[in-house]
């Protein structure tokens, strides 16, 4: 588990790498995992990677956590799709939380930005282009379900768009199905209201490609939560495809949602936390 203390050595770490050098001892921080994925900001792993996979079917909290594939369905048969996938997270039977930039097709962006539109939900993948899988070598066989609407911060499309940045203050985007699924969620929570034993302790799993991308894997450990922030730092160690994981924390004996993973970097992963503005943004959403 990744502590406050590792936290703090490893923030020293950072200083002495930031410069472009590269340790050739016995240091294994920010080792990657594929020579691919040399640079530490893309990969989110700190000194050892410690993620596990899991395999705990009894623990129902994983069933609501799932891999979204995210087809360019061009042929209208869903016989073409893109290798990129996402992670996200069942919040209620009907609606699933993932990042806001999982849903971004990178070429219907350039093409919204090049008109200069302001339709910027025309840069998104189409609801059914965005499928919600759980991993049948984990669990129990779940049938894969699409998208019937999906909902983005606008926010965050126009800081992608107009000002080509990302954004983890508003990553965060719901996924609505077209009926409810008789699967376990988790339910959300205003980081504010985490219970003062829990508040320093998290968890996210999701799908990553180096193992695979059809199997969960999950890290635990140290957050940093203002509630004042719109955003979580958390040192524990994430890869390319569990973008969109949701942060889970306890809560007075309760599993709950706290956020969703945005965005790895040299300094901390970040995650989108849920305030009170996001929460009432949901809410809205899913009242719609």
């Amino acid at each position: 588990m990744k502590s406050i203390l590792h936290i703090i050595l490893v923030t020293l770490f950072v200083s002495s790498c930031s410069q472009g050098s590269k340790s050739t001892g016995t240091n294994t921080s920010f080792q990657p995992w594929n020579l691919q994925y040399n640079d530490s900001a893309i990969i989110g792993i700190f000194g050892d990677d410690e993620r596990q996979r899991v395999k705990n079917k009894r623990g129902l909290e994983y069933h609501a956590i799932g891999k979204l594939n995210l087809y360019h369905d061009e042929t209208g048969d869903r016989s073409y799709y893109s290798t990129s996938h996402c992670s996200a997270t069942l919040i209620s039977p009907r609606f699933a939380i993932t990042a806001a930039h999982c849903l971004v097709n990178g070429q219907r962006a350039n093409v919204v930005y090049q008109n200069s539109s302001q339709d910027y939900s025309a840069a998104l993948f189409l609801p059914h282009e965005v499928e919600f899988k759980r991993a049948q070598s984990n669990f129990e066989m779940y049938e894969p379900v699409y998208a019937s609407k999906i909902y983005v911060d606008q926010r965050y499309l126009i800081k992608k768009i107009e000002e080509h940045s990302e954004s983890a203050e508003y990553d965060i985007a719901l996924i609505e199905f077209a009926t409810e699924l008789n699967s376990p969620y988790i339910p959300l929570i205003d980081i504010k209201n985490i219970s003062s034993q829990n508040r320093g302790q998290g968890k996210l799993a999701g799908y990553p490609y180096d193992h695979g991308a059809e199997s969960l894997y999950e890290s635990n450990g140290d957050i940093l939560i203002d509630a004042k922030q719109p955003i979580v730092r958390t040192y524990m160690d994430i890869a390319v495809g569990m973008s969109g994981s949701s942060l889970r924390v306890k809560s007075k004996g309760q599993t709950f949602v706290a956020g969703v993973l945005s965005q790895a970097s040299a300094q901390a992963n970040n995650v989108t936390a849920l305030n009170f503005e996001k929460m009432e943004m949901i809410k809205f959403w899913m009242n719609q």
